[in-house]
């Protein structure tokens, strides 16, 4: 594939990410319960409520399908970072600090876990349902895609700001990436 075409393809998933960043920014930033509801208009179309949670989890790997894909690009084609927009690397970074902030959030996290636990395969070895093929393969990448999530994230170390209320230059205590609890 020609870089040209890589590009494109980049081009066309920023913008998709640019309007998924905007419609999870606003409710994670209000602190909004991950059980509320808003519209997702940029995304969803009018009128479509969403659950804060699922808005959360699905913006978490198709941002890090993006970041992924974007990093790739640049080393498959031996190019510097400036090669793309320098918009690209602000959206990386925003959607980044975003990311590390849900990542930490154990309320959200207690909600993901559940989420993650009660797929196909997993409903089957309880004895409930006999999944398809097809939804257990759709099971297995999406696991790749979070367990790939939370590798990349656990690399990070804590990107939150220092507490300047406290004065000092410890970083804000923090949990850990999500722990999966049950």
């Amino acid at each position: 594939m020609a870089w040209r075409e890589v590009f494109r393809r980049l081009r066309d998933a920023t913008g998709k990410r640019e309007a998924l960043y905007q419609v999870v920014y606003a409710p994670v930033f209000t602190r909004q319960d991950w059980k509320g509801t808003v519209f997702a208009r940029r995304t969803r179309g009018e009128g479509v409520p969403v659950e804060v949670w699922y808005l959360a989890e699905y913006f978490l790997p198709a941002w890090h399908d993006w970041q992924g894909l974007r990093d790739r690009c640049l080393r498959y084609f031996g190019q510097p970072e400036d090669r793309f927009p320098r918009k690209w690397a602000t959206l990386n970074a925003r959607c980044m600090t975003l990311a590390d902030g849900m990542l930490h959030d154990l309320r959200l996290d207690n909600i993901v876990a559940q989420s993650w636990t009660l797929g196909p395969a997993a409903r089957a070895v309880e004895g409930r349902e006999q999944p398809s093929a097809r939804a257990v393969y759709h099971e297995a990448v999406q696991n790749h895609r979070r367990i790939g999530l939370l590798v990349t994230a656990a690399s990070w170390g804590d990107l939150r700001p220092r507490s300047e209320d406290s004065g000092s230059s410890q970083p804000v205590i923090c949990h850990p990436v999500h722990r999966l609890s049950s």
